[in-house]
């Protein structure tokens, strides 16, 4: 499991500001280098009008860093989050190549303030960012379970994460 408890959040958030004051450029190159790199997740995106997205992106980028020190915050605006990603088609597979395309997006636009610690820290960040919102889809295919007498849908998830267990 995931755990912030190896990153020094003070840190990560102290050399995140470079990045900050860049969010339209991360956004725009993020998308550019994603859809490029892995082109079927192109079609999650067929219906969204892109520049809402990188607004979202940004949006979500600032939660996560004001909400660091805040697990429960954190936890709820990520289950929330999360339901959107359920509703555009995201799968537990689609995760970490934008895990990775965002960090070396941010590594490249951080420039000299970005170090392998920053990296390596991000990382850490968006597994548990993965994981919590990984394991509400699969709170959400429970209860879809226990309220239906039909099977729940199939998200290609194989993670029985559960809250509890992650640590923030």
């Amino acid at each position: 499991m995931a755990s912030l408890d190896d990153v020094n959040v003070e840190d990560l958030i102290a050399r995140y500001s470079p990045v900050e004051g860049e969010l339209e450029e991360v956004t725009s190159e993020f998308y550019k280098e994603l859809f490029n790199l892995f082109p079927n997740i192109n079609t999650l995106f067929k219906n969204v009008e892109v520049e809402q997205q990188k607004a979202k992106m940004a949006s979500g980028l600032r939660l996560i860093m004001s909400t660091l020190h805040k697990s429960d915050d954190l936890v709820s605006a990520l289950k929330e989050m999360s339901k959107r990603n359920e509703g555009y088609g995201a799968t537990a597979d689609l995760y970490p190549p934008v895990a990775e395309t965002l960090i070396d997006i941010m590594q490249v636009i951080g420039e000299d303030d970005w170090t392998n610690a920053m990296s390596r820290a991000w990382d850490t960040v968006f597994n548990v960012r993965a994981e919590v919102m990984l394991s509400a889809y699969q709170e959400d295919i429970t209860e879809s379970d226990a309220n239906s007498d039909r099977a729940p849908p199939l998200y290609g998830l194989k993670s029985n994460i559960q809250h509890e267990h992650i640590t923030i």
